[in-house]
């Protein structure tokens, strides 16, 4: 018949997004691979100060944090900012057992994988704060998972 098509409007189309539980790991950087900083992405040294700064954490519970190091002798710091929108204003970021979640290291090659729980933080925010720069080959990756 004239005038009816059995294709329905693209607003009847539901879309999931991870605003939920998640077992994988979702990278905080965007699509899989990205990174924080290495492959031309680089850490910020400066403090979040917009509540558009960071990442959504998307209601996740844990934060996954990868550190490969390729240099020695070398003073590199992370340290990992929250923010919650009740509150409107970006701190340092601290664990549920009140340890701050920061990987420092100094005069030593390791690479480092830490999970913490940030449950109810809805930005992230990774910014570099050791006294020398990352190397270009250096590589701090992020996550989130709900499990």
């Amino acid at each position: 018949m004239p005038g009816f098509n059995n294709t329905p409007p693209a607003s009847e189309f539901h879309r999931h997004s991870s605003w939920g539980r998640t077992r994988g790991i979702k990278n905080l950087a965007g699509r899989h691979g990205a990174l924080l900083h290495g492959n031309g992405a680089t850490l910020p040294r400066t403090a979040p100060s917009s509540a558009t700064d960071g990442y959504k954490s998307e209601n996740q519970r844990f934060l996954h944090l990868l550190f490969k190091n390729t240099e020695n002798n070398k003073n590199h710091g992370i340290t990992v900012w929250g923010y919650n929108y009740a509150f409107g204003v970006w701190s340092e970021l601290y664990d549920t057992s009140g340890n701050q979640i920061t990987i420092a290291h100094v005069n030593n090659q390791v690479d480092e994988y830490r999970i913490y729980e940030i449950s109810g933080v809805d930005r992230i925010y990774v910014r570099s704060t050791g006294n020398e720069q990352f190397h270009a080959d250096d590589v701090i990756a992020a996550g989130l998972s709900t499990f």
